[in-house]
Order: structure tokens, then C-alpha cells, then sequence
């Protein structure tokens, strides 16, 4: 539902950048991280956790 990005580009860089990890918000746009903050930190800080685990 993000009018800047098509649901393309998110699929492409889910495919070609190692790591990355796409995460779809239900009734999202292009500011869920304003209309999700919670859930959008949850995701973030369980991210970089794991990529820390990796270094």
C-alpha cells in the first residue's frame, strides 16, 4: 500500500541483499513506522540483535 514504493522493489531487495528480511504491516503505507511505532521497534531491535550475533 505504499504509494513511493511498489511491493516490487521490497521483493527485490528481500531477494539480492544477504541478511535483509522483509516484514509486511498489515494496513501499511509508506509511514508504518509512524503508524506502527511499537511494532516497527520490536522488529528493528530483534534485527540488529541477531545481525550482532553474527559479528
Amino acid at each position: 500500500m505504499d504509494p513511493l514504493c511498489s511491493l516490487d522493489h521490497s521483493l527485490h531487495v528481500e531477494k539480492n541483499i544477504p541478511y535483509c528480511q522483509l516484514h509486511r504491516f498489515k494496513k501499511g503505507g509508506h509511514n508504518s513506522h509512524h503508524k506502527y511505532p511499537s511494532e516497527f521497534l520490536r522488529i528493528t531491535e530483534n534485527f540488529l540483535k541477531e545481525c550482532n550475533e553474527f559479528h
